[in-house]
């Protein structure tokens, strides 16, 4: 019987330049990915989506990732915290090297020192999430061009997960074609993952950060027909399980996601006629040869001034 040869390649944008990757394979003592669609216990199609984790356990006893040690190469990033959100990646062979597989393209989220014992050796935890979490809190409002642009051009939630993630300053969003048309969309200070997820739901269907891809960031939304294509069904290898493939198998059916009927919100939209949408409390002067920055806050999105 053929035996794998495990081997890895691990990489870390300290920097942040997003270029210059230092490779940390050498330190690597384990690595345990979760990934999930939806959080455990919540619907497949669900308003929130979860965030894949990583963790890594690299071997400190020369105190490279120590936060206190000024003598490490990386200590003006461990110490002050700057390696938040730094770009991680993670590659796999299971051929002794012939191939290398992306299984983790993320982001640090936290790091946690063991301090080493008479019985064990200095350790660091290193926490990763994909890049959903680097948007997460990000917030974004839409440009008034580009909300009309989505109305006068009958935008899908394709259409609109596109132009979310792309305010957001993510590009590569891999998108299935757009079932509805949603007339009014924008953000005014939001999140744009948040909002991607709630928009991918409400139209049955999933977004989520692709950490397999190795042009990371990567953003992807299947839309709510994508398992029925044919496409989809039939294309790909085939996994057939016998009973030689396992001593016992355990069907399990989620009783939350069976519905006998689906609810839908929906607020009709239009645009108005002409108006007065806002004066200033105050007479407005602006200085001789000078400038005034004056900023007006509607309690409603403007189609046109």
């Amino acid at each position: 019987m053929a035996s794998r040869q495990v081997r890895w390649q691990l990489s870390v944008n300290w920097s942040g330049d997003g270029t210059t990757f230092v490779d940390e394979s050498s330190n690597l003592i384990a690595a345990t990915i979760n990934c999930s669609v939806n959080a455990p216990g919540t619907p497949t199609i669900a308003g929130s989506g979860i965030i894949a984790q990583c963790t890594l356990v690299m071997a400190n006893t020369d105190r490279r990732y120590s936060s206190n040690n000024p003598d490490s190469d990386l200590y003006a990033y461990t110490n002050y915290g700057e390696y938040h959100h730094r770009a991680v990646r993670l590659n796999v062979s299971v051929d002794g090297g012939s191939n290398y597989y992306r299984r983790f393209s993320g982001v640090i989220a936290g790091i946690t020192e063991i301090t080493p014992t008479t019985q064990e050796a200095g350790t660091v935890s290193i926490d990763c999430r994909d890049y959903s979490e680097k948007y997460l809190n990000t917030r974004t409002s839409t440009q008034l061009g580009d909300m009309v642009l989505l109305y006068t051009g009958s935008a899908t939630e394709s259409d609109i997960i596109e132009q979310f993630m792309s305010d957001a300053g993510a590009i590569n969003v891999t998108t299935d074609p757009g079932m509805f048309v949603v007339p009014f969309a924008w953000m005014d200070d939001e999140s744009p993952i948040e909002e991607c997820w709630s928009l991918a739901a409400a139209c049955g269907g999933w977004f989520y950060a692709d950490i397999w891809s190795t042009t990371e960031p990567a953003f992807v939304y299947k839309n709510a027909s994508h398992w029925a294509k044919q496409t989809i069904s039939t294309s790909g290898p085939d996994n057939e399980f016998t009973r030689a493939d396992h001593q016992g198998l355990q069907v399990k059916y989620d009783h939350a996601e069976l519905f006998k009927e689906v609810t839908v919100e929906w607020s009709a939209r239009q645009v108005g006629s002409v108006d007065t949408i806002w004066e200033p409390d105050s007479t407005i002067v602006v200085p001789a040869d000078g400038e005034k920055t004056v900023t007006a806050t509607f309690r409603t999105p403007v189609y046109e001034i």
